[in-house]
């Protein structure tokens, strides 16, 4: 922390200051984050602060969002296995059609 830029009144203390922050997530080991840049956060771009954000929750698996934390990952089974489902029965619509030709 010694080494933010405080205050960061520009976009230049900024970025510098989300750098180093996301260096620091990156060495602990915090996934899905490697596509996240500083103009990310410094801009706003909303879908990578919400990946980031939720990449820390996971990592650190903060009690404060247990719940949440579980929904999360019972939501992304849900649609891998609805995403395989999917595209097995299209393999079979498209396997039926070939062999009635």
């Amino acid at each position: 922390l010694s080494s933010l830029r405080l205050p960061a009144d520009s976009r230049k203390h900024k970025m510098y200051n989300v750098r180093l922050a996301l260096a620091a997530l990156r060495q602990l080991g915090v996934p899905n984050i490697s596509d996240i840049t500083p103009a990310h956060v410094v801009d706003a771009h909303q879908p990578r602060i919400i990946q980031l954000v939720w990449s820390t929750i996971l990592f650190f698996e903060l009690p404060e969002f247990r719940q949440e934390i579980i929904q999360y990952k019972a939501s992304r089974l849900i649609q891998g296995q609805a995403r395989r489902f999917l595209a097995m029965k299209s393999y079979h619509i498209a396997l039926r059609g070939c062999l009635s030709l």
